[in-house]
């Protein structure tokens, strides 16, 4: 019966044996899926490599059985890194690190590297398991980040100096404008004044009269850019002030047309209207007439003889107002289109008949802008054109709520 026993013993020690055996092979297996793993003596010399250490290196595993870890040296690194890390195993620690190891081929790959001695009965190290992630790709793409990141900072921090240097420009140039028109509004106020004196003179010949209206007509159109030079001065300072408020829509196109209606019967030209509406504009009154005005002052100005302006109002939501002035001209060309709101842009008209600055239209979509709203335009050559203005309505549908 003892032979018996010991036989059962032995038995069951053989099985245990190849469980082990087997679960080893299992973990080993599952460790060489993920690592770079490699075994060397105590004199670190490589006895051991898994596939996946031969296929990250490009060397067999027998040009590394053999060698030293020096074959994947990177050379990168300062000899102190491996010096530290022989110290730190021999003496019988772990040591962990990043370290970029160089492939057969020369190319690099980087690694986070585990290495950890195994000890004898004397406490004293006989194997080195080394074990690596591979995070090559994690680390060029962290480098790639890295790198757009700078060129990101760089850009922005150039972007910063030139919007500065716009702005000081831009500074510059509207307190230059500023003061030149000042300057130049007290002399044309003088010659202005003079002018329509001598207009009243009974003692003038006729010649000698139309050569004083010539004078007044000139000086009022330069009275007229000074003051829209200032005005866009004062705007893209941003020194314009603006009191917003309820606008009767209403009452102000009746005035708007009192002010255009002289200069449109003498180019025999007619106004179409709307029905009398019950919108309230939530804007700057003054300057949202001197938008308008400019508009209709243009449909008139550049219609055909004897054609016709109208007006029209659209609601593109329940917030908004869109205020339409078509007129019956000669219309603008497409490629012109983009150019109509450019300060001093006359489009081809600045030897034709029609007295203007260039600067009106400019005005009117900064005015517009600053009261939150837009401006925008439509045209076919030969039929007509076709400017129109947004803007916020006071509440809803335009109701004004006492």
């Amino acid at each position: 019966m003892r032979n018996d026993k010991n036989g059962k013993e032995q038995d069951h020690q053989v099985c245990d044996l190849q469980l082990n055996t087997s679960r080893y092979e299992q973990l080993r297996h599952a460790i060489d899926q993920h690592a770079i793993v490699s075994a060397t003596d105590e004199h670190g010399t490589i006895v051991e490599v898994n596939d996946k250490f031969c296929a990250i290196s490009g060397y067999s595993r027998e040009e590394l059985i053999g060698r030293n870890h020096r074959i994947v040296k990177s050379g990168i690194h300062p000899d102190s890194l491996y010096a530290e890390m022989w110290s730190t195993i021999t003496s019988g620690r772990v040591w962990q690190g990043t370290v970029c190891n160089r492939k057969k081929d020369g190319g690099h790959y980087w690694v986070e590297a585990t290495i950890v001695p195994i000890l004898d009965e004397q406490g004293l190290p006989w194997r080195y398991i080394s074990i690596r992630t591979d995070f090559t790709a994690l680390k060029q793409a962290h480098e790639q980040l890295e790198l757009e990141l700078g060129r990101s900072r760089t850009l922005l921090e150039e972007l910063i100096v030139a919007r500065d240097e716009a702005l000081a420009a831009n500074q510059a140039k509207s307190v230059f404008l500023s003061n030149m028109s000042h300057e130049l509004r007290t002399p044309l106020n003088a010659i202005l004044g003079f002018g329509q004196l001598l207009e009243a003179d009974a003692a003038l010949t006729p010649d000698q009269t139309d050569s004083v209206l010539e004078i007044t007509n000139a000086g009022r159109h330069l009275l007229e850019l000074v003051n829209e030079v200032l005005d866009l001065a004062k705007i893209e300072s941003g020194r314009l002030d603006l009191t917003l408020g309820p606008v009767d829509l209403n009452e102000l196109v009746d005035e708007c047309l009192s002010l255009t209606q002289p200069m449109a019967a003498n180019r025999g030209i007619c106004f179409a209207l709307p029905a009398v509406s019950r919108y309230t504009l939530y804007a700057d009154r003054t300057r949202l007439k001197q938008a308008l005005v400019n508009l209709l002052g243009n449909a008139v100005k550049y219609n055909s003889p004897n054609g016709l302006v109208r007006l029209e109002y659209e609601l593109p939501d329940e917030r908004r107002i869109r205020i339409h002035v078509h007129d019956t001209g000669a219309g603008i060309a497409p490629e012109q289109l983009s150019e109509l709101f450019q300060p001093f842009h006359r489009l081809g008209q600045e030897l034709g008949e029609v007295e203007g600055t260039g600067i009106g239209l400019a005005i009117t979509k900064r005015l517009i802008e600053a009261m939150g709203g837009s401006v925008g335009a439509a045209s076919i050559v030969g039929e007509g054109s076709d400017f129109w203005l947004e803007l916020p309505l006071e509440d809803g549908l335009g109701h004004h709520h006492d």
